[in-house]
């Protein structure tokens, strides 16, 4: 199924479709902390490591990049990044079984929100 094209201002009167996200990149202050609590998630390591500046994971057809902040780089808000999983009460299990704390329960939406915030594990 194509996505409906929406009709714009220029010339050929259609929008460009994004198809899909290609790869997501998230800043950390503690890259050891952030590769381990994607590793417990089931994400498959590509690039890096808990030593190195930047870490790739496969997500799919796509990647989830980290890369490392000095702490003096604060931020108020970062966002939200949603993974598309096929079976979200499985992927809820995995995460409490490897000590992680998610957001909440697995909701009507069939969504779950682990969390790296600085002080969780």
């Amino acid at each position: 199924m194509q996505p409906k094209r929406q009709e714009e201002d220029d010339d050929t009167g259609l929008a460009p479709a994004i198809e899909c996200i290609s790869a997501v990149s998230l800043a950390t202050h503690d890259m050891a902390r952030a590769v381990r609590f994607y590793r417990a998630l089931g994400f498959s390591f590509r690039y890096g490591g808990e030593d190195a500046c930047f870490t790739s994971f496969h997500a799919g057809t796509s990647y989830l990049n980290l890369i490392t902040q000095p702490v003096e780089q604060q931020w108020s808000c970062w966002g939200r990044v949603i993974f598309y999983v096929p079976d979200v009460d499985a992927f809820y299990t995995r995460a409490l079984a490897a000590g992680l704390r998610p957001d909440g329960l697995p909701s009507l939406g069939r969504a779950v929100f682990p969390s790296h915030r600085p002080g969780r594990p």
